[in-house]
């Protein structure tokens, strides 16, 4: 009678030891937060910031950060979370760290653009400053440049940069047009009005070019001394 009682015990212990170990196997396959890769947390973070959650793309971002701190990637998918979230000095650092990370000249033009789109025309300004260090011939990055110089009212720092576009690219007739807009306001009246000719010569249709020219022309007709 004890053997049988003795054997059952046995038999017990055995199914549950034989269930406690597929219970616990089960449970170390099972996905878990902690144990989710940093392009999972990338890939979900993508999928939150397309549906706005832009805070639930902020922590698996970080999250992702913790795992692969130097992937570029992550970094500037921060930045443009905390954009969103009207961050922009954090947003700074983290497109700063992408593009250190990366060395990749779309990643520093998207920062600056970035920036730009946040109204961080300063930060906008160092990053494309910072690109046309490494590429002095970056047309499209010379290009916001010289549009932020232009909007601040640094005409002679936008005409630098307009003419060196023109010394690089000699048939870009919107170089041209604002080379000529920014002599004008410069006081430079013959030479913007031959920087703009020769937007006009590139671009016959350029309608602002036609626009800038005229006021020229009549700002020189009114300056001018009249004749007795």
């Amino acid at each position: 009678m004890n053997e049988e009682r003795t054997r059952i015990i046995n038999m017990i212990a055995i199914g549950l030891a034989i269930t406690l170990g597929v219970v616990v196997a089960v449970w170390v396959m099972l996905p878990r937060p902690g144990r989710q890769s940093a392009e999972d947390l990338y890939r979900q973070a993508e999928q939150q910031l397309q549906a706005g959650d832009l805070l639930g793309a902020e922590d698996n971002l970080r999250e992702a950060l913790q795992k692969a701190p130097d992937d570029a990637r992550v970094h500037f998918a921060l930045g443009q979370t905390l954009i969103g979230l009207h961050r922009a000095d954090e947003a700074r650092q983290s497109f700063s760290q992408a593009a250190k990370l990366s060395k990749s000249r779309d990643l520093l033009f998207q920062s600056g653009v970035a920036m730009l789109q946040s109204h961080q025309e300063q930060a906008a300004k160092e990053f494309f400053q910072e690109l046309i260090q490494q590429s002095p011939q970056d047309l499209p990055a010379l290009y916001q440049l010289g549009a932020i110089q232009s909007r601040k009212g640094r005409y002679a720092e936008a005409a630098k940069t307009f003419a060196a576009i023109v010394a690089f690219a000699p048939n870009e007739a919107e170089a041209w047009n604002n080379l000529g807009f920014c002599y004008h306001n410069l006081g430079r009246s013959q030479e913007a009005e031959q920087a703009i000719a020769k937007a006009l010569a590139i671009k016959p249709d350029f309608a602002q070019a036609q626009k800038n020219l005229e006021i020229i022309q009549q700002d020189t007709q009114t300056a001018s001394p009249k004749s007795k």
